[in-house]
């Protein structure tokens, strides 16, 4: 019992300390570099991967306007 009135005591400590540093970064305009990075790089690979999709939309319909034509090889003719 006594550890989890602790452990719920830690959590809100953390969670109170973790609000704190937030605000203060924003206050102080400290900027932090480690998730700006990761930020832009998965707006990359967003990037990266709508083009692919684009891409691959650009192939399908290339696809689909050449006309296949069917070539018949085998022709029975009907005056048999």
């Amino acid at each position: 019992a006594q550890s989890v009135a602790r452990a719920k005591q830690l959590r809100a400590k953390f969670e109170k300390w973790q609000k704190n540093e937030i605000e203060q970064e924003i206050k102080e305009g400290r900027v932090d570099v480690y998730s700006q990075l990761i930020s832009n790089e998965s707006i990359e690979s967003a990037k990266t991967i709508r083009e692919r999709f684009e891409n691959m939309k650009k192939s399908e319909t290339a696809m689909e306007n050449t006309s296949k034509t069917q070539i018949k090889r085998f022709v029975v003719s009907a005056l048999q």
